[in-house]
């Protein structure tokens, strides 16, 4: 097109950018030009026809066409269902047949091709290709979420930016490994499932860049999200996707974008020219290494920007590799020439992206309310399980200083906190009065002076309202403040105290519920509902356990029987009404482990996530308005070490984060680590290079334990235990993220045994585990390509660990544990190291290894074939989850974790 064209393109476009659909035809019917015509209306990203809506209940191959998602110049996107799997996907749909290297045709297979070569769990999955008479179209993954861009529009909390940024780098990182560049990074091609996850889409316009020759290429993509010198047209190269990665990750992080202008003509000419502010400028809540790793991404000049792996690393807490430069990058000259090429270009690429660019992100019309946690608490201990007061605008909590946990009470939006306990005890979670005057809590002081006490919430002295011997958690008031319901903290005080007490305020008497029914013995965790006529609370097996609702008389004596609401096997902590009774929200899995917020129907159904709120280390509360929800999180922040076992080098942190990695395992060839990590908010499984790079999330459960992953021994596959159903299971996957599978010991379908802890035989034919099917732990193997288990130990054991060479089984057996070890068929079992507290252990060809921790020395020591313990070096700290030896045995990775405290977070405007 000539100059003059473009022009009348330009002039046209602005003119039809706002009027309706119906104008719009008329408008561009008026065109006499058919070149500006079609570019006009492929830059309105508009088409003229009604097929796609007639399209609706058609089968694309084996798929029903079910909505229309969106749609560009290059083809639409639909909803549609798998008539032959039975499961929902987007098919992506091109109704023209013209071939040729640049004909449409030819660009759908080049994404195909490229996404589909990329298998990673933060890229979307391609199914198939079909091709057909009339049209060729892409079946994938669909993805149920939103886009990042109706994420955008106001800074993001620093942990979110480093979440979701952490994996959209990690998703770069493994197409530029495979020498892909995706070319489009922008908001609109980011999806954010519910639970967290990001998916990377479109690929349409993707390139090979091993493959690519040198010479320039006009510019397809999209201007706000295009790095200086794609725009120039010259040579793309990954350094591209980076710097669009560093525009997201600022519009993120401050909710604008670095260039943007007041025409698309001086955005690029910022873009080219201009030193982007500091992020910080606008959110002086960033940390220093975010605000300089984004401007190092944005340097005019493509060497200075760091690789996708580096960025992920950053993201993800790590230092960089090399110093980031305490100024922005300048601005690389631009002469009048060449800005005039610019600006051609530019409306040229306007174009192009029309063509090429489609709406992937799924229309909803009612979006799922994405939650925004907030710190309320920064204290330098650990505060956790706060109360509301009745207004909501207040919070009572534990909070601990100097190791002393005290009850503090803070106003939300204000000061610090005020304490309101000083005596030296330990000071257990408070709860709120209906009126707002007091606030209760247990706690036990070393003078012997424990059960529950009352503080006034505006401070003064403690009144011991009953006495109570041992350890109790939480307590909770019935809505008319006349009662208070006290929990036991374990297991030990409920053959003492049957269970939950009931205490009334005015008089002290007690109701032992526990004595009314004995189900209820072993109650803990209580919570009166909002009309103060059930009790929804826990019947406790061990740290965890089943959630119950029992109904209760107005003198608080039980009605009935307690009813369960969930599954039997599924792990409940920390239960908290609704305000208006309608549902109990409650943590699933293991504080430690950063359990996932559930909710469920007070009557019993379906569990339901809570979405966006990644894990919880306590206690949840939930103010009486119902907008209002605030619980602790942080806790355990682990890392794994590497040791070398004969004492020369100094041990040095291998793969670490900001939160709990833990249980590295090397790869039989010892290239790769695989771990367990809460990096994206539940335990899940992740793999990395073997010096801690390039991290791969391999699992999505969403649940609350993921882990103890063990690699087969041709390195294919990945072994490891997880609770989707409540009770831990065996699953399989292999090292690139396919073919995930549950290994059933019955053969049979549908059974549920407990199986912890997998290893795989010498020969990668068996699993062995250890189960409690039998009422205590054995060790069981079972084929992990199909078939029944089979018992192995029968005297007690835990913890199997294959030999390499096949022989032995070595194992745990007792408390304190010691070593044994049986032959494979279970014969001959014997014991090798007597009743010592073990830690971890792992075996390579030369030998087996366990970490002996009966003393403070924390020894490493090996077993040879012969039964011989040989002590081998003291590790420098005492280790946490895992212990892995490389196949030549010359390191050790261990796990340490730092206890780096809890803070109280707020969400507000809970659906």
């Amino acid at each position: 097109m000539t100059d003059e064209q473009w022009r009348r393109v330009w002039e046209l476009y602005q003119s039809c950018a706002s009027v309706s659909p119906d104008q719009l035809e008329r408008e561009l019917s008026r065109i006499d030009d058919d070149g500006v015509r079609q570019a006009v209306a492929a830059m309105l990203n508009r088409t003229t026809s009604v097929e796609s809506l007639d399209r609706i209940g058609q089968k694309v191959g084996r798929y029903v066409l079910t909505a229309n998602l969106g749609k560009g110049g290059m083809g639409e996107v639909y909803a549609a269902r798998d008539a032959d799997l039975g499961r929902n996907v987007a098919v992506k749909l091109l109704p023209h047949v013209r071939t040729g290297e640049s004909s449409p045709v030819a660009r759908f297979l080049h994404e195909a091709k490229a996404a589909s070569a990329l298998n990673h769990p933060n890229i979307v999955t391609i199914y198939e290709v079909i091709h057909s008479d009339s049209h060729f179209a892409i079946a994938m993954e669909l993805v149920d979420g939103i886009s990042l861009r109706e994420l955008c529009g106001s800074p993001m909390p620093v942990d979110r930016v480093l979440h979701l940024g952490g994996q959209i780098a990690r998703a770069l990182a493994a197409a530029h490994t495979r020498g892909i560049v995706h070319c489009d990074v922008k908001p609109e091609n980011l999806m954010v499932r519910q639970d967290g996850i990001v998916k990377v889409l479109d690929f349409g316009l993707a390139q090979d860049v091993m493959s690519r020759s040198s010479t320039s290429a006009l510019p397809a993509g999209t201007l706000r999200y295009m790095s200086p010198e794609y725009s120039r047209g010259e040579p793309v190269s990954v350094a591209n996707d980076i710097f669009c990665l560093g525009l997201v990750l600022y519009e993120m992080a401050t909710g604008v974008h670095p260039f943007e202008r007041n025409s698309i003509f001086e955005t690029m000419k910022a873009l080219n020219e201009a030193a982007p502010l500091p992020p910080s400028s606008h959110n002086p809540y960033l940390p220093p290494t975010l605000d300089a790793l984004i401007l190092r991404m944005l340097a005019k000049d493509p060497s200075q920007r760091p690789a996708a792996a580096e960025a992920a690393r950053v993201l993800a807490g790590q230092a960089p590799s090399v110093a980031a430069p305490p100024q922005p990058v300048a601005a690389l000259p631009v002469t009048p020439s060449r800005r005039r090429w610019i600006v051609l270009l530019t409306i040229g690429a306007l174009v192009l992206i029309a063509a090429g660019s489609l709406r992937w992100w799924l229309q909803r019309s009612t979006p799922e309310t994405v939650l925004e946690p907030t710190r309320i608490t920064t204290l330098p201990g650990s505060e956790e399980g706060p109360s509301f007061s009745p207004d909501g605008n207040q919070i009572a909590f534990r909070g601990t200083q100097n190791r002393q946990w005290d009850i503090y009470a803070k106003v939300i939006g204000g000061g610090p906190p005020l304490r309101l306990t000083s005596d030296a005890g330990t000071h257990w979670y408070p709860a709120w009065s209906p009126d707002g005057k007091w606030i209760a809590f247990t706690a036990r002081h070393d003078n012997g002076r424990d059960g529950l006490f009352l503080v006034p919430a505006l401070g003064g002295p403690e009144r011991l309202l009953a006495k109570f011997d041992g350890d109790w958690s939480t307590v909770d008031w019935s809505p008319d403040g006349k009662w208070i319901a006290v929990s036991p903290s374990n297991g030990a005080n409920f053959a003492s105290t049957n269970g939950v007490t009931l205490v009334s305020v005015d008089s002290g008497e007690r109701r032992e519920l526990g004595k009314q029914n004995a189900l209820m013995s072993q109650s803990a965790f209580a919570h009166f509902s909002p009309d103060g006529r059930q009790l929804a609370f826990l019947q406790m097996r061990g740290t965890f356990g089943r959630l119950y609702v029992v109904d209760l008389t107005t003198s608080q004596q039980l009605a009935g029987t307690p009813k369960p609401i969930v599954p039997a096997d599924l792990e409940v902590q920390f239960p908290a009404w609704t305000p208006d009774g309608k549902d109990i929200v409650f943590m699933r899995g293991f504080s430690t482990s950063n359990g996932a917020l559930m909710r469920v129907a007070a009557g019993g159904g379906p569990v339901r996530r809570i979405p966006s709120v990644s894990y919880t280390a306590g206690p949840v509360t939930i103010s009486r308005s119902g907008r209002r929800m605030a619980f602790s999180t942080g806790g355990i922040d682990a890392d794994i070490w590497r040791v070398d076992t004969r004492g020369v080098e100094t041990a040095r942190k291998m793969v670490v984060s900001s939160v709990a990695d833990v249980a590295g395992e090397y790869s039989p060839d010892g290239t790769r680590i695989v771990f367990s990590s809460n990096r994206s908010g539940s335990r899940e499984i992740w793999v990395c290079d073997a010096d801690g790079l390039n991290a791969q999330q391999l699992t999505q459960f969403g649940g609350p334990i993921t882990g103890t992953a063990r690699w087969s021994p041709d390195g294919r596959w990945i072994a490891f235990d997880s609770r989707p159903r409540g009770s831990p299971d065996i699953f399989v996957i292999s090292a690139e993220g396919e073919g995930l599978r549950r290994i059933d010991p019955t053969n049979a379908g549908g059974s549920r045994w407990g199986m912890w802890q997998p290893a795989w035989s010498a020969d990668g034919q068996f699993l062995y585990f250890s189960s409690d099917h039998g009422g205590q732990f054995e060790i069981w193997r079972v084929p992990w390509q199909g078939g029944p288990a089979s018992q192995v130990t029968h005297d007690g054991a835990s913890s199997a660990f294959p030999s390499r060479d096949g022989q032995w089984i070595y194992y745990l057996k007792g408390e304190p544990g010691a070593l044994w070890r049986v032959q494979p068929d279970g014969r001959g079992p014997s014991q090798l190291a007597p009743a010592v507290r073990l830690l971890q252990f792992t075996s390579n060809r030369s030998g087996s290894y366990f970490v002996d921790a009966a003393g403070a020395s924390n020894e490493l020591k090996r077993i040879d074939p012969n039964g011989k313990t040989i002590s081998l070096i003291t590790l420098p700290f005492s280790p946490g989850l895992g212990l892995s030896l490389s196949p030549d045995g010359r390191f050790a990775l261990i796990t340490q974790a730092d206890d780096r405290g809890t803070d109280v977070m707020l969400v507000d405007g809970l659906p």
